[in-house]
């Protein structure tokens, strides 16, 4: 009786064993499914995120596009009726093929002496603006449009020569600073960004902080168009003027730039000192003053962007008048007095293009212009001082580089003169007898002034003479012809 019953109970248990193990499989089949299933959710998390951060991405780019976008049309708009520097230099100048100026060709070595003359004249000039009250520097195309019609007195002969420059700052951009740097100031095309004008002024009042100390511009700037200054006494102005406003971090990073481009002489070399010292091309010089002052610039702009950007309480993008208010009553710009404050939002509301409301583009346009900067007090103000031993520049390179351009057409023109029956004869015969002694001057090179008189004199009596030749031939072609033989259109 216990055999059979203990056969049932052990098939009892096989069948026990095989239920348990159908279930133990089962079990694991539903726990891969459950992590196959878990993995698909991982994954399918994963490409959501993906897909989200993917949109995300493409936002903000878009958020930046459109924000590029507004900034182009705000700079269009804002520089759409300004005149480039072609257009200020070159208005009347002759022109030939394709509308383009005649120029006179010049080279970079009269190019590099004439910027540098420049300079030198405009620290004058801002000294004698400063200690007139009601007077305004000028901007520096503006002088140098001035410093060559003073030059060679006729505005359309200046303006072929100001050609001439343009030509000589587009052919020396990559390959010289001092040209690319001055082109830069000047704000020519070739500039990836605009210098504020502050950065002219500063600019112009270091290099007449460097040249005092260094008794003046050197002799090599009126034959070579090159002079170097110590490295230390360069760092040491940086220091003078710079500290206090720039700190620390900043003039030293500006004095490694300038070591990079130092170079060693003996302590004998007209530099002072009795061991080898550090000298430094003050092109260089110049380059890393402007260059750290526009690394400024743009961080101003930064703090002020920033600044904008916490005033925008409603996150529209624009100010209205409640949050520019309040934008100025924070701690940045709470030193700024209520007249100028109004001045502000007036200009940013004009500069802006989204009706009553101020866009960061407008406002910034604004604050770069009044060099505004998100500080409780404000910076010390620098002025440009006298240089010291003032080395006339009698422009003889410019006169010879002219002349060796006119001369061709001066003794055609006079030739032509000579043989019209219209010209005054007795005023070509002074034109030759002038045009003789120029040649003399300018063969001699003894009295450059003398040369320069003269040369203005003899250009206007050629074109008073070409003039006269002109007003013939339109009033004989009028005889034939009537009144359209003028041609006279207005645009």
């Amino acid at each position: 009786l216990l055999i059979p019953a203990a056969d049932d109970a052990r098939d009892d248990a096989l069948v026990l064993r095989d239920a348990a193990s159908a279930d133990k499989a089962e079990l694991y089949r539903l726990e891969r499914e459950a992590v196959a299933a878990r993995d698909r959710a991982v994954g399918e998390m994963e490409e959501a995120r993906r897909v989200m951060q993917t949109a995300l991405d493409a936002q903000a780019k878009a958020h930046v596009e459109v924000d590029d976008a507004n900034s182009a049309l705000a700079k269009h708009v804002r520089n759409k009726d300004r005149p480039t520097l072609e257009g200020m230099w070159t208005r009347h100048a002759p022109r030939g093929p394709g509308n383009k100026p005649i120029y006179v060709p010049m080279s970079d070595n009269l190019a590099r002496i004439t910027i540098f003359n420049i300079y030198v004249d405009k620290i004058t000039a801002d000294i004698s603006d400063d200690r007139d009250h009601r007077a305004t520097r000028q901007t520096l195309p503006e002088f140098t449009y001035d410093f060559y019609l003073f030059k060679f007195g006729l505005q359309e002969f200046a303006e072929m020569h100001l050609a001439g420059l343009l030509r000589a700052i587009e052919d020396g951009w990559d390959s010289d600073p001092r040209i690319a740097l001055f082109g830069a100031l000047c704000g020519h095309a070739k500039c990836d960004e605009d210098y504020p004008l502050a950065c002219t002024h500063y600019t112009v009042m270091y290099l007449s902080h460097l040249l005092k100390l260094t008794s003046g511009p050197a002799p090599s700037e009126a034959s070579s168009g090159h002079s170097a200054v110590r490295l230390e006494v360069a760092c040491q102005l940086c220091r003078t003027l710079m500290l206090a406003d720039w700190g620390e971090e900043a003039l030293a990073g500006m004095e490694a730039e300038m070591g990079m481009n130092k170079s060693a002489v003996d302590g004998g070399g007209g530099g002072g000192g009795d061991g080898p010292h550090f000298m430094i091309d003050i092109d260089h010089v110049l380059t890393c003053v402007s260059g750290a002052w526009m690394a400024r610039h743009h961080a101003n702009a930064a703090a002020l962007r920033q600044m904008f950007l916490g005033a925008d309480t409603n996150g529209d993008g624009v100010l209205s008048a409640e949050e520019f208010t309040g934008m100025l009553a924070s701690d940045g710009l709470s030193w700024l007095p209520t007249r100028q404050a109004k001045g502000l939002f007036r200009e940013s509301l004009q500069q802006s293009m989204h009706g009553s409301r101020i866009s960061p583009e407008g406002f910034l346009a604004v604050a770069h212009k009044h060099n505004l900067k998100p500080v409780a007090n404000k910076h010390h103000a620098h002025h440009p001082i006298r240089i010291g031993v003032a080395r006339d520049f009698d422009g003889a390179e410019m006169l010879a580089e002219s002349w060796t351009f006119n001369v061709g057409q001066l003794d055609t023109d006079l030739s032509d003169f000579k043989e019209s029956v219209v010209t005054c004869q007795t005023d070509v015969n002074d034109l030759l007898a002038w045009l003789t002694e120029l040649k003399g001057l300018i063969k001699e090179r003894h009295s450059p002034e003398a040369a320069w008189q003269l040369y203005r004199r003899v250009m206007l009596g050629v074109k008073t003479q070409s003039h006269r030749v002109e007003m013939a031939s339109l009033e004989k072609k009028a005889k034939s012809q009537g009144a359209a033989a003028f041609n006279t259109t207005f645009s």
